[in-house]
């Protein structure tokens, strides 16, 4: 069975056999396993109503409970750890479902780029265990085998786009174009996703379906150009280009770390393979760290199918669309202090490489926290990444930033909740690839 089709059969089982705590309110659990921690999204519902809501716990220290770290993929090496690892974030699930619904409330864990990463055969090994604790959990009584699955980036992306559209659909202050995108930076792997405002798409083309309305998207995910995995090519790049001209072991300097912020990265040290630990010196040279992260980006490939973004890769133009940009790009952008923690909020590309240069000249001992060691290669990452896909350098109304999008979580597991009273499946009719 297709991915498609197995999440379709999801939904629909999902809607079927949704958890009730009686008086016909049903609830459902989506875990997002990330490439850095896993987040456990809940969500409820009522037979009286179509629309299906994400519950959130009004405390902070509640809400954060339900995100643990690190991401799922680092037990490939000690997969039964993996159980574990899961077994206190299924059970902060379950203190907010009432007791009455565990029985019938269906749990879905789905991860994304940290585990595509892996091996087949290691993937394999952690979904096993990660089946095992949802069954040994409060929701076990309604756990089904394949439940556990890897997601794709390209339909990561497309339902991030989902998520948004049906956000938007039910807010009623909304006056937006039809013509929007998501953006979503991870820590593996980076995914646009949109409706070109020309309805010209030569590759990368998927057909979603909406009640009567069918639309027409463009996504594309790039593999280890997530934020983290971008750190790591960058370590590999200074060490491929700059080791040769010190001692062996010698330090070697991090233009994208603020001076003072100095770590220690695993690279690959010579052919064949052989791994060792260097020390990296940050500098803070924001300018140096632009032209090394767009070397990342292979802004200079060959392009086989114009237009192109990064790394050679075929986009459709984005002139007309409006973009909504989360994870890594609302949380740099809230690091470098352009928007508040719960603003979502226009950015141009220009305005976060002015604070990046700001912010990069600063010593760590002024900015240190424990997030802001990725600030200063981001706010060079991102505007070159936005430059890639077309967008304009100084626009701040092309892109809104925001964490949660008129109040709601905005990442892909949001479209989970799309799901008529009816039972049948609101939005997930995932066609073909064309």
């Amino acid at each position: 069975m297709s991915l498609a089709a197995s999440l379709l059969t999801y939904t629909a089982a999902l809607a079927a056999s949704a958890g009730s705590s009686g008086g016909g309110v049903h609830w459902g659990v989506v875990i997002d396993c990330g490439s850095s921690g896993s987040r456990a999204r809940l969500y409820t519902w009522t037979d009286a109503s179509s629309v299906v809501d994400e519950f959130t716990p009004t405390a902070p220290a509640d809400e954060a409970a339900l995100q643990i770290e690190p991401g799922l993929s680092s037990f490939a090496a000690d997969p039964a750890g993996a159980g574990p690892y899961l077994s206190p974030l299924l059970a902060q699930a379950a203190r907010w479902v009432p007791a009455a619904a565990h029985n019938s409330t269906r749990v879905q864990a789905l991860a994304t780029a940290g585990m595509r990463l892996l091996p087949a055969h290691a993937q394999a090994r952690v979904w096993q265990a990660v089946e095992r604790a949802i069954a040994q959990s409060a929701f076990g009584a309604a756990h089904a085998a394949g439940s556990a699955m890897t997601l794709s980036g390209e339909f990561e992306g497309l339902f991030n786009w989902m998520t948004i559209e049906y956000i938007l659909a039910r807010d009623p202050r909304a006056a937006e174009s039809p013509y929007f995108g998501g953006l979503d930076l991870g820590g593996a792997s980076t995914q646009i996703s949109f409706r070109p405002a020309d309805g010209v798409i030569l590759q990368d083309a998927y057909r979603v379906r909406r009640g009567e309305e069918a639309y027409r998207l463009y996504s594309h995910s790039y593999m280890r150009f997530g934020q983290d995995q971008a750190k790591l090519r960058l370590a590999q790049l200074i060490y491929d280009t700059r080791a040769s001209g010190g001692g062996e072991g010698a330090p070697l300097t991090n233009p994208c770390a603020n001076t003072g912020l100095n770590e220690n990265y695993t690279v690959d040290c010579g052919a064949p393979s052989r791994p060792c630990t260097r020390l990296f010196v940050g500098s803070g040279e924001h300018s140096a760290c632009k032209e090394l992260t767009a070397t990342l980006l292979r802004l200079d490939s060959e392009c086989l199918l114009a237009p192109c973004a990064a790394h050679g890769v075929y986009q459709p133009s984005v002139s007309g669309v409006h973009f909504f940009a989360i994870s890594a790009f609302f949380y740099t952008a809230n690091g470098l202090g352009l928007l508040g923690w719960s603003e979502e909020k226009g950015i141009s590309a220009a305005e976060i490489d002015q604070a990046g240069a700001a912010f990069c000249a600063k010593p760590w001992a002024e900015v240190a926290s424990r997030y802001a060691t990725s600030y200063c290669f981001a706010s060079a990452y991102i505007p070159l990444l936005l430059r890639a896909y077309g967008v304009p350098y100084e626009d701040q109304s092309f892109i809104t930033f925001a964490r949660k999008i008129r109040g709601f979580n905005s990442g892909w597991t949001y479209i989970y909740r799309t799901i008529r009273k009816s039972g049948s499946v609101d939005f997930l009719y995932l066609m073909s690839i064309f």
